[in-house]
């Protein structure tokens, strides 16, 4: 259990500036983890089918997404960004692939539904900037499936597997009903201790400054802060009222001698202060 929360990052802590944040990493491991794990599946369980059917293309296009999953899954961490536009382009390059070697057109309009995808796990992981070329991106599926295009003529395939019908809908059903909503609760997880935390620090404030009013501000004695080199920084009423100081000392840096030039600071009390 402890190598699967490190390996999944599933504990979020603070990020320094610049550094992509742990859950975004984290869901983009999911995603790729699960992903390997359907493309192994589909490798396996096709391959026999693929060779006695005669059908080469399918081992190599299973293996090359396993493979490519694998890999993305290894360099996640280090490079982020470069795996996150790289498993977006692995989408598109499987519904493409399913469009160009499946003879079945209502077949090929399913794969081409793996594109939809791509618009939340963009703005999941990368932004909404390439959510939305994303988005645009999509308009070319939804134009190839309301218009019947059918480009398997480009490839010169004349047969697919015969339970390609089960791979390519159950592949579908998985990865939206599995890979997505995974990452989309870490998301979730994510930004309530994010509000957990944001909770917990609106309250401390609070608590530090009832303390700050009631030790200096409501005081029933004249209390005036100063920094390490004297300057006037705050006062309270009972200051104002006792030595007739101007609300509009704490705006010009005012040296506490000059307000009371008759005491004396030499420098070892200035750093005590």
């Amino acid at each position: 259990m402890h190598f699967f929360n490190r390996f999944f990052l599933l504990s979020d802590h603070y990020s320094a500036p610049g550094q992509v944040a742990n859950w975004r990493v984290s869901a983009l491991r999911i995603i790729l983890s699960l992903v390997m794990v359907l493309c192994f599946a589909v490798a396996c369980h096709t391959y026999t089918s693929a060779i006695e059917f005669n059908l080469i293309y399918i081992v190599v296009l299973t293996s090359s997404f396993l493979a490519t999953a694998c890999g993305l899954l290894i360099a996640s961490k280090r490079f982020y960004h470069f795996s996150a536009h790289a498993l977006l382009i692995a989408i598109v390059a499987a519904s493409v692939s399913m469009n160009l070697f499946l003879t079945d057109l209502e077949l090929a309009k399913v794969g081409s539904m793996y594109m939809y995808s791509c618009p939340i796990i963009a703005l999941m992981l990368l932004g909404y900037r390439t959510a939305l070329a994303y988005g645009v991106l999509n308009i070319a599926p939804f134009y190839m499936i309301i218009n019947n295009v059918d480009v398997s003529g480009l490839t010169g395939i004349a047969q697919q597997l015969p339970d390609a019908d089960l791979y390519i809908t159950g592949l579908i059903f998985l990865f939206f009903n599995i890979c997505i909503p995974l990452a989309v609760a870490r998301t979730i997880v994510a930004a309530k201790r994010l509000n957990k935390t944001m909770i917990s620090a609106n309250t401390h404030l609070k608590d530090k400054n009832e303390l700050y009013r009631s030790l200096f501000t409501e005081s029933n004695k004249a209390k005036i802060i100063v920094d390490e080199n004297l300057v006037i920084t705050d006062f309270n009423q009972h200051a104002i009222d006792m030595f007739g100081i101007k609300k509009e000392l704490k705006e010009r840096s005012v040296n506490l001698s000059h307000l009371f030039p008759a005491l004396v600071f030499d420098d070892s009390n200035a750093q005590n202060k």
